[in-house]
């Protein structure tokens, strides 16, 4: 293979074909800091980026056989963006809803807006990594930042792993013939209400933010109820959907994100890619807040079980068994049945801490993060739930009207109102 080539993973297959409907298929991360940002400095911290990874600095190319990343003559000049004086909030919605083409541009983007606040958008296209992934690719730029800065060396150029390999070492996995994925359920039996899809949509992001107050009280309730904090606040996801969308009283299901790489053993291996699998969580009809809350946490625990992840996984795997013209057909007609049915299960995707490592461009401090998902039309739906110094963050990005305003709306205020009856006490 040529030293310019990159082999795409199953997973980042996946993660491309399955959002081959939605070309605003982006992780971002919106990043607050301390002091202002050198837009020079920035810029040549990007590009010395691209050369410490040079998958960064590639394009996709899908060909007839397995898509590779191709490094080529691809424009960086455009990577870096200045937003002179202006309303911050309309300089963050435009560059938001920016997009990016994996197959003509590099799927990196960076954005840095001086109004009052210092604020930084870092976006990366999903057919290269998931959020944490993309978390990793915001370390390594404050890293090299800081480097510039302050006349420090900075990381050499790396190849790390991007495969499933480390997963399947971890299971002691060496016939994956013995595992069958469709066994796997992933049925849908409801989704998120779908709008107008035909006429032109526009990116939205709502975001609600709950105190530092908030995250103490949650880990209270959730050590007294035997549940988690993650499994709390998915329920609270789940119980205000149904009484929003008000489906027939039977149980239904969540998807929730897993972060595949607690189980890679090498430190440098498997970080800017894609590594999650999507899991359904099992859940009942109608319970009070607090069995439901420990159910959920019972029936993520069920998700996670070893058999059901190497399952998830080996479907992603058995894309390369195919070949991609029959994966992106697969996809596509699975978005048909999706449109056509309305039925697409709701997910949540919680990063978690952002701030578990201190993260710094040279001298100026990150005092706030935000997780921004990817945008998806109706019926499709995710909720991102983030923290950043004890202060969780949930939002949703989306297309409006194919998902509508007042929708995500009471959502978000269905959630808080959950939690503050639920846990006040």
């Amino acid at each position: 293979m040529c030293k310019n080539e990159y082999m795409s993973t199953p997973l980042d297959w996946f993660n491309f074909t399955a959002q081959n409907h939605n070309s605003n298929a982006l992780i971002q991360y919106i990043v607050k800091v301390k002091k202002g940002i050198d837009f020079e400095l920035l810029t040549k911290a990007v590009n010395k980026c691209l050369d410490i990874d040079p998958l960064l600095g590639c394009t996709f190319t899908t060909g007839k056989g397995k898509p590779v990343w191709t490094a080529g003559k691809a424009d960086i000049s455009g990577i870096c963006k200045r937003y002179g004086p202006g309303d911050k909030q309309d300089c963050i919605q435009e560059f938001l809803s920016e997009r990016i083409d994996a197959s003509k541009e590099i799927p990196v983007k960076i954005a840095s807006i001086e109004n009052g606040e210092h604020i930084m958008i870092v976006k990366l296209h999903h057919a290269l990594c998931d959020a944490a992934g993309a978390l990793e690719f915001v370390k390594l730029l404050s890293e090299v930042y800081s480097g510039l800065e302050k006349g420090k060396p900075i990381p050499k150029t790396r190849t790390p792993e991007r495969s499933t390999d480390a997963f399947f070492e971890y299971f002691g996995i060496k016939d994956k013939a013995a595992f069958d994925p469709s066994k796997l359920d992933m049925e849908s039996t409801w989704g998120t209400p779908a709008g107008d899809s035909s006429s032109e949509q526009s990116f939205r992001l709502k975001t609600m933010k709950l105190s530092p107050g908030y995250l103490e009280k949650i880990k209270k309730y959730s050590a007294k109820n035997d549940t988690t904090l993650n499994a709390t606040l998915t329920a609270a996801y789940y119980s205000t959907l149904v009484r929003i969308l008000k489906p027939a009283d039977k149980p239904r299901e969540i998807q929730f994100t897993a972060n595949l790489r607690r189980y890679s053993n090498e430190k440098e291996m498997n970080t800017l890619c894609n590594l999650s699998s999507i899991l359904n969580a099992h859940l009942p009809a109608c319970e009070r807040f607090s069995d439901l809350s420990r159910n959920t946490c019972k029936a993520i625990k069920k998700a996670l079980e070893p058999g059901n992840l190497i399952q998830s996984v080996l479907s992603c795997d058995l894309l390369e068994t195919v070949g991609y013209t029959a994966s992106e057909k697969f996809y596509a007609d699975d978005w048909t049945k999706v449109k056509d049915t309305g039925l697409c299960t709701p997910m949540i995707s919680n990063v978690g801490l952002l701030d578990k490592e201190k993260i710094t461009f040279g001298h100026s401090e990150v005092t706030d993060m935000l997780f921004v998902p990817p945008a998806f039309t109706g019926p499709s739906f995710m909720l991102a739930v983030s923290t950043f110094a004890d202060e969780i963050s949930i939002s949703s990005a989306y297309y409006s009207p194919s998902t509508g305003d007042g929708f995500v709306s009471s959502l978000l205020n269905g959630i808080r109102e959950i939690l503050d009856f639920e846990i006040s006490g």
